[in-house]
């Protein structure tokens, strides 16, 4: 009797597990409603995607990573250095370091009293640094190197697919039927030949900053000390020479 009646409830869960995996595959195709919905981010073509054949399956930032270990793009790489020199003539030297840059091909961008910002053809860079060293003791040095080949090819592929788009835009424009048509592609194209020129000049201010180095230098008068002056001046260079040889 209990052989039967554990037979009878075996038979009925299976039914029951039967009918729930039924269930689930007929459901198994409907989308959840409250699943996240997936928006896609970036320049509004809207307008444009439903006037034309326009695809955008592949976005601008989805490769930025290759351009680190590929070799095919030459790196972009950035300098800064600084250097704090003392001088026996301040206004004399400052001259000099006009003179530097110029004959490298360089110039002065900004000269406030001692203090001067040039920017140097890269190749040009550790000559002009040798040139300027000569002039005082450096008191104080800084060079600072940025890797932006990532952001510079970015904006390269930024700008290609862009100018694309224009033409797809002039294209679209040449074919419209009525003055509606014709005002919403003039916006759109219009919005779009400021965000070209706006690229074109980041594109242009990274270029920039890779071929010319900038060197900020900073010209001291060097002072005089007095008799107790030197005492301490010989104290600290035997010190330094203890503790620190080139």
């Amino acid at each position: 009797m209990k052989f039967y009646f554990a037979l009878t409830i075996l038979i009925l869960l299976s039914a029951c597990g039967s009918h729930n995996s039924s269930g689930n595959r007929q459901h198994g195709g409907v989308d959840n409603p409250l699943a996240p919905s997936q928006e896609k981010s970036g320049f509004d073509l809207s307008f444009f995607k439903a006037n034309s054949n326009y695809q955008d399956d592949k976005k601008p930032y989805d490769d930025v990573d290759q351009y680190e270990n590929n070799t095919k793009y030459e790196r972009k790489i950035t300098y800064y250095y600084s250097y704090t020199l003392e001088v026996d003539d301040v206004e004399n030297k400052v001259k000099r370091v006009e003179e530097i840059a110029n004959t490298n091909n360089g110039y002065v961008q900004n000269k406030t009293n001692g203090r001067l910002t040039l920017k140097i053809p890269t190749p040009k860079v550790d000559f002009v640094i040798s040139e300027i060293s000569q002039l005082g003791e450096i008191v104080n040095k800084y060079q600072q190197a940025s890797d932006i080949t990532s952001s510079y090819y970015d904006a390269k592929l930024r700008l290609e697919n862009m100018l694309k788009t224009r033409e797809r835009y002039l294209e679209l424009l040449a074919k419209a039927e009525n003055v509606e048509t014709t005002l919403k592609v003039e916006r759109e194209l219009e919005r779009l030949l400021y965000d070209i020129e706006s690229l074109k000049g980041q594109i242009e201010v990274m270029q920039s900053q890779v071929d010319f180095t900038t060197i900020t230098v900073n010209l001291e008068k060097s002072s005089t000390p007095g008799p107790v002056g030197w005492i301490f001046y010989g104290l600290y260079k035997s010190i330094k020479w203890l503790i620190v040889w080139d």
